[in-house]
């Protein structure tokens, strides 16, 4: 079987295998890190990797079955405990966008957290990139549809085509996730950033993705090579479609 075609069906299904979580001894961290890992515990989080004893990029991996943010009432729980001043909050979910609060009227994580962040001068960004995410999607749709046809056709050179373009698409936008000169959140950890408003030097990023780009590892590796200190987690239960 290709290699791309392997990596590809380890990330759709081995990542609703259950979440071999990071061992750590929670009395050699600080309060905060220790903070941190409990409430994700608490609220459907494992830790997934971690780098640094004071890690400054976030990573939250959810699941989006119908579209929707299937654990926001625990993300904000997390958020509303751990984001503490000048903290920024990045999401994928649209092309780059700073967030007005009182102008943002949705009924979602952003909407139930707007005061709360504000009250923290917490900025928001979206920083995905629309185009590249639904052509994601759409191969996503192309590689299941073949899957439903045959389990041979797992064998095709054009599974394997599907495959590996899926995966270049979800390396660029992990990519951009973390190296994008204005919303990458390595640039704003490390002051290269060419956003407007630079990040302060003990601020942290909390940034949330669908849970595919943290099992992919991408992200992981773009921040372990630049020594970001960062954790990652990945929701504990995945629904299927």
């Amino acid at each position: 079987m290709d290699k791309q075609v392997k990596e590809y069906l380890r990330l759709v299904e081995d990542i609703h295998k259950p979440i071999k979580e990071k061992e750590i001894d929670l009395n050699a961290v600080g309060a905060s890190v220790r903070d941190l890992i409990e409430s994700s515990r608490e609220n459907g989080f494992a830790l997934y990797s971690m780098q640094g004893e004071n890690p400054r990029a976030i990573v939250y991996g959810f699941s989006h079955v119908g579209g929707e943010m299937n654990q926001e009432k625990g993300l904000c729980s997390i958020l509303k405990k751990n984001i503490c001043k000048n903290d920024m909050l990045l999401m994928e979910g649209g092309d780059p966008f700073e967030v007005i609060y009182k102008e943002w009227h949705g009924e979602d994580l952003i909407g139930e957290l707007g005061v709360f962040l504000s009250g923290k001068n917490a900025r928001t960004m979206l920083n995905g990139n629309s185009h590249l995410a639904e052509f994601n999607t759409y191969v996503g749709n192309l590689l299941y549809k073949l899957d439903e046809e045959s389990l041979g056709n797992r064998e095709s050179d054009e599974f394997a085509m599907f495959s590996d373009l899926f995966l270049s698409t979800l390396k660029t936008r992990d990519f951009n996730f973390c190296n994008n000169s204005v919303t990458g959140m390595i640039p704003l950890i490390d002051g290269s950033t060419e956003n407007y408003k630079k990040l302060d030097v003990d601020s942290r990023v909390f940034q949330l993705v669908g849970a595919l780009h943290v099992f992919s590892n991408n992200i992981i590796n773009y921040l372990e090579k630049s020594r970001t200190p960062y954790a990652a987690f990945i929701a504990k239960e995945m629904p299927r479609a």
